[in-house]
């Protein structure tokens, strides 16, 4: 399978796009398993791990403003015999595998990347979009909301033919003190003749302080809501396959 993610000591396993964690003055959470931002107790929330589309932690309840932790950038990997012939542009690399697989990444979220296959054949395919940014606090009122993980897109075979596809990478959500904090960006996969594939990017997390509704916005998987006396809802995921886009997920 295709070597990706963190793998966590205690179990051996690999785990990516974890969800941003929620900050407080003391019971701040974790981030996920995959590389989601920790919250923090105290100032500024930790980012999530850049080529794994992880959400950011929230900012801790403090005096003074600080803002929650950026979203992760997303990566894309695929991985396939290397009797299919390509050729490649774009910050990938590539290693031959006991000399029967190649594997190629895609981590750049500023130029133009793509590949062309010379013939026809299957690709295990990995596309994973940036993880959204996390809630700051700019009123010592609470912690802020972790960001949502980006959307991931998994294929076993994915059925390639002679022509290029082009691949964008999303960046994650540069944290700000809006609310919801900026969502991380959309990852595609765009064959030349062909659909489309779009791992959503992960939703920002709800700002602390902010007089609004208080939620954390859709995304690949939804940004985090802020601490209220009511009942306020985290932002929805996305669940897309090559045909649909369902943005009701809650």
């Amino acid at each position: 399978t295709i070597p990706a993610g963190i793998q966590d000591a205690s179990t051996g396993n690999y785990y990516i796009a974890g969800g941003g964690g929620a900050g407080d003055d003391s019971n701040h959470a974790k981030g996920g398993l995959g590389g989601g931002g920790n919250g923090s107790n105290s100032g500024v929330g930790t980012a999530g791990s850049a080529y794994t589309g992880s959400g950011g932690g929230g900012t801790g309840k403090d005096l003074g403003s600080y803002l929650g932790g950026n979203g992760g950038s997303g990566i894309c990997i695929m991985k396939y015999l290397t009797t299919i012939e390509d050729t490649t542009t774009g910050s990938d690399s590539s290693n031959v595998v006991d000399t029967t697989y190649t594997v190629r990444q895609w981590y750049d979220t500023t130029g133009t990347n793509d590949i062309t296959f010379n013939t026809t054949g299957t690709v295990e395919l990995l596309l994973i979009a940036g993880g959204g940014s996390a809630g700051g606090d700019n009123s010592n009122s609470a912690g802020g909301a972790g960001g949502g993980a980006g959307g991931l897109i998994y294929k076993a075979t994915y059925a390639v033919i002679a022509q290029k596809y082009t691949i964008t990478i999303g960046a994650g959500g540069t944290a700000s003190f809006s609310s919801p904090s900026p969502s991380g960006s959309n990852s595609t996969l765009v064959p030349d003749s062909g659909t489309t594939l779009t791992a959503v990017g992960g939703g920002g997390g709800a700002q602390a302080d902010i007089s609004d509704s208080g939620e954390g916005a859709d995304g690949g998987s939804g940004g985090g809501s802020r601490y209220a006396s009511g009942s306020v809802d985290g932002g929805k995921g996305t669940y897309t396959d090559d045909k649909t886009t369902v943005t009701d997920v809650p």
